[in-house]
């Protein structure tokens, strides 16, 4: 992928928020985004660190297969998408507030 300062925000799309990553972002300083489903370890690091300025020392992608829902008798499925697990370095933490995705 291109790694230009515009592609960067193609890359991460979106911070995901649950019980389990707030949970991980205060014990661990690890944050979970939703990222492109053509990006790969290295372009989400890359990413991370030009955009919140932060070191990362590990990440992890994970491809989430969308689940079976029904709808007034109408059989369906949710959309599949990939999450990023990313571990900053000692001391390296952001604050997801100030950086609007």
């Amino acid at each position: 992928m291109k790694r230009d300062s515009e592609h960067l925000f193609n890359i991460l799309e979106r911070p995901h928020v649950s019980e389990k990553t707030v949970a991980s972002a205060g014990d661990k300083a690890m944050h979970v985004f939703h990222v492109s489903p053509a990006a790969n370890k290295a372009d989400v690091k890359f990413a991370v660190e030009k955009i919140f300025g932060s070191t990362v020392s590990k990440v992890r992608i994970v491809n989430v297969k969308g689940k079976p829902r029904r709808f007034s008798g109408i059989s369906g499925r949710t959309k599949s998408w990939k999450k990023a697990y990313v571990t900053f370095a000692q001391g390296g933490q952001i604050d997801l507030e100030t950086i609007k995705l």
